[in-house]
């Protein structure tokens, strides 16, 4: 079982990270993946536009769907 407090903690210390996307959630997908051996898992994250450009890395296991395209007013 997750602890939410203690991932979002995670999640938000990923603010600061001078990396790229893709490797961001790559690396919360594989923390996740060995922290707590889920049966399957998914993780998107959907960052500001830049240059009009959607920036939206999607990591899953291999039985999981991609997420439907959505863009959010904010991004």
């Amino acid at each position: 079982r997750i602890d939410r407090a203690g991932l979002l903690r995670y999640i938000v210390s990923f603010r600061e990270h001078a990396g790229f996307h893709e490797q961001c959630v790559e690396q919360i997908f594989l923390d996740v993946l060995h922290r707590c051996r889920p049966a399957s898992l998914s993780v998107e994250a959907r960052y500001t536009r830049r240059g009009g450009l959607d920036i939206n890395p999607w990591r899953a296991t291999a039985d999981m769907p991609p997420p439907p395209p959505l863009r959010d007013l904010r991004q």
